[in-house]
This record gives C-alpha cells, structure tokens and sequence, in this order.
C-alpha cells in the first residue's frame, strides 16, 4: 500500500532562488511563502546562498539577493554584511546596494561611511575602531558592549582587532585587553599578551598588576610562561619613576571632573548615606552610593554610570 503525504512537498532553498532570481512576475502570495521557507532555513544554508548571489556578476540573481536580504536581515546578520563591504574581491556597486540595508541594521557602515569605506577603506575601518575606544572611555557599559561585540566575532576577525588594540598605544585600549586574560581560547590569551606588550609604557599601570594576576593564578604553563616574559619586559622597559609619571599623565588625561557629593542625615539607627557624582565629557553623571551604619560599617554599595543631571538634582 503506498504510503501518503502529510503535506505538500517543500521548496527547496536553490529552486526558490532561481525563482526569484529568474521571474519577475512572482505573485505576492507566492512571493510570501518563498520568504517563510527562506527564514526556516535562513541560518542552515540559505542566508549564505543569499549572500553568495551578491558576488555574483548576474545583475538579476544580486537583485533577487537585495529584495531578499531587505526582507530577512536582521541584526545577527549585520556582521557578514560588514564583512562583505570589507571584502576586497566584492565589487563597489554589490557594496552600494546594501548600503540601505546596512541602514536599517544600524551599522556605522551605512550611508556616508559606506562611501568613506569605499574611498579610504584602511583609514574608515581605523576610525570606526576609534569610536569604539570612545565608547569604551565612558563607561563600564561601554566596555562590556564592545566586548560583546568582539566575543562574536569570528575568531581572526577576533585576532586581529585585538592585534589592533595593541597598535592603537591608546591607554583605554587596556580595558579590553585585561578581560580578554580569562575565560579565552589559547590563541585569544595569548594574542591579548602580545598586544598588551605592543601597547608598552601607555598602560602599565593597569598591565603590569594583570599580568602579575595572570602568571599567579592560571595553570596553563605556556601562557604562564608567555606572560611572566612579557611582564618581565615590560618592567624592565619601565624606568624608575617612569611608570608612577606615565599613570599620573594618563590619570590626569581621563579623569572625570568631580561634580558634586551629598551626606544624608543620620537616622535613628545609625545609618547614612554617601553619594558622590563625577561628570562625564557628555555632562552625564557617573556616581556612587553608599549606605553606612555606625555600628556595621558600610551596609550596601552600588554605582550609576549615566544619570542625568536633572535626576541628580531631584535625588536626597
């Protein structure tokens, strides 16, 4: 006895693309289906296909491969789109087209820097790593935003923006790298030494004490051995005094401008609040609040890193 169907057969993600590549009459109906069996097997094969058409040289199937991406992309996406316009092999007009996608992703390639890219790719891709360590100079939730992004990122992508980080000889660049010690692939650790030394006198304040960390506490004897060689250079380059003047100037250079502190009224239990505000280059708020009690010492501790000054000023 023949065995039946539970349904009707399935497209298959090449027969789609030829469809939509090949017919410019597709009903909005079909058209529709064809995009719910594409998001079914976006992230098994046909995102790739997709993007696959867009390096092709046929002007209808990179067509096919726009109207399809405008529909489907999302932010998990925005990173191999990125990584098309930094492809070298990958026409300037395949790039422009995207351009309005990239947009929509709210990737900092879209639109005019897109155009920058194109013109002076070296120098758009060093200024967009700028950004990044602005960003990471405003606060905590601007280094752990960064690292998320260069936690997913494929792993020589990875490597050599940390490479990057070492050349930048930018002190805010140590932010990154310290992290980037623990909880890592081998070649992550030992790639984040090696721009650690190639970042040298800049940050050693804050080097220095991680790599001291590093070499006590890990048990993997070549990153061991790796980090105590570049400690050990790293403190012989250091002058006396040098290292203190270097921290102080760097210190000094990113600083936040005290704004203001406020003591509450002691209860009748003791206790007492602290509450001390720095202001940011963005005239935003950082602080900390410390609730301490007479008997207990400080009871509770917490931080803010963007408050704005009109809260501030409705606050105790």
């Amino acid at each position: 006895m023949p065995r039946g169907r539970k349904g009707p057969p399935q497209d298959s993600v090449d027969s789609i693309l030829l469809a939509i590549s090949r017919r410019d009459n597709i009903d909005p109906d079909t058209l529709s289906h064809y995009f719910e069996r594409l998001d079914e097997e976006w992230t098994e094969g046909a995102r790739s296909k997709v993007l696959h058409l867009l390096r092709t040289r046929d002007a209808t199937a990179h067509a096919a491969a726009v109207l399809i991406l405008s529909e489907l992309a999302t932010g998990f996406d925005r990173e191999e789109l990125e990584d098309l316009v930094a492809d070298p092999t990958v026409s300037d007009m395949a790039k422009l087209t995207i351009a309005p996608i990239l947009k929509e992703l709210d990737s900092e390639m879209a639109d005019d820097g897109l155009i920058e890219y194109l013109n002076d790719p070296e120098a758009a891709m060093q200024q967009m790593q700028v950004r990044l360590l602005e960003l990471v100079g405003q606060s905590e939730l601007g280094v752990e935003s960064v690292l998320e992004d260069v936690l997913s990122m494929p792993l020589e992508r990875r490597l050599g923006f940390i490479n990057w980080l070492g050349s930048s000889h930018d002190p805010r660049a140590a932010q990154l790298l310290i992290p980037l010690l623990e909880n890592q692939s081998g070649k992550v650790v030992l790639a984040a030494i090696d721009a650690i030394e190639q970042l040298g006198a800049v940050a050693t304040q804050q080097t220095i004490p991680a790599l001291n960390y590093m070499v006590a506490h890990t048990s993997n004897r070549q990153t061991k051995e790796h980090a105590r060689a570049v400690l050990g250079r790293l403190m012989m380059h250091s002058a006396p005094g040098t290292q203190k003047t270097l921290g102080q100037e760097n210190q000094s250079k990113h600083q936040l401008k005290f704004y203001e502190a406020r003591v509450s009224f002691i209860d009748g239990v003791g206790s007492q609040m602290i509450m001390l505000a720095w202001q940011r280059s963005d005239n935003m708020l950082k602080g900390v609040n410390v609730l301490y009690q007479d008997q207990w010492g400080i009871k509770d501790c917490y931080g803010t890193d963007d408050m704005d000054i009109s809260h501030w000023t409705g606050v105790l």
